[in-house]
């Protein structure tokens, strides 16, 4: 059976947690409360399934839940209209692998493994159709999306783009940004994972002004990727067909 959930502030700064069938007229049943304080009303939420814990951007502050046993842990102060809770480029790393990989969330380390010793170590966070999924989406947005200035011939490479704006004297700057681009390659066998950040990226003539991700991030990670992947060992393949063909086509099949 699947269900869905839902998260309800009220007004005396109580949060329900509920869950119901996955129908559109299905209602809500309250399976949990938590009472986090404060004059109510929130901005957004963040999970971290691994950890078990749910961020609340409320108010002026982030409260912080366990969700083994619905308590509220901790609170980050002086965080007014937060929008989500930053995280480090490995950590992003290591969620973004488990999207790519088949499903399995690994924690990264420096010290050599076995492949077999990091697959103990592994943690099931989703389907192998949905990762197949998401590289299928990944690959579209390289052939036709934001990131087509990364589609290096011969890698397949699958990519997102990210263009967040700064925050500057407790606001969000309309005028600085962190650009970001994800890539992995190849899309449809994946063996690596790419990351480039740019910190407050400029617009010029030749991005016609733009600082987003798209015109700045990619190409980067684009001339990159076409210098170290030769290094890693990647032989080019130049006849791959397009990932609707490619990587839906086998996952429709191994069902």
């Amino acid at each position: 059976m699947r269900v869905r959930y839902g998260v309800v502030m009220g007004l005396a700064g109580l949060l329900a947690i509920g869950a119901g069938l996955l129908a559109a007229d299905a209602p809500f049943t309250k399976v949990a409360e938590i009472h986090v304080g404060g004059a109510g009303a929130f901005d957004y939420l963040t999970v971290d399934p691994a950890a078990k814990r749910l961020y609340l951007s409320h108010a002026t502050e982030v409260v912080v839940i366990d969700l083994s046993n619905n308590t509220v842990i901790g609170r980050i102060a002086d965080t007014p209209g937060v929008h989500g809770i930053a995280v480090a480029p490995l950590q992003a790393m290591m969620a973004i692998g488990a999207l790519m990989n088949g499903g399995l969330l690994i924690p990264p380390t420096f010290i050599k493994r076995t492949e077999q010793e990091a697959a103990a170590l592994a943690t099931r966070v989703i389907k192998p159709e949905t990762s197949e999924k998401m590289r299928y989406l990944m690959r579209l947005n390289v052939e036709k999306g934001t990131a087509t200035r990364a589609d290096v011939k011969g890698y397949y490479v699958g990519g997102k783009t990210g263009t967040s704006e700064k925050v500057v004297g407790g606001r969000y700057s309309k005028t600085k940004v962190l650009s970001a681009f994800t890539a992995v390659m190849p899309a449809d066998q994946p063996r690596y994972l790419l990351l480039i950040m740019l910190d407050e990226p400029q617009g010029i003539l030749e991005t016609h002004g733009f600082a987003t991700s798209g015109w700045n991030a990619v190409p980067v990670g684009g001339a990159v990727i076409a210098r170290v992947a030769p290094l890693l060992g990647l032989e080019p393949r130049f006849e791959l067909a397009p990932s609707d063909k490619l990587i839906l086509a086998s996952a429709k099949e191994s069902r």
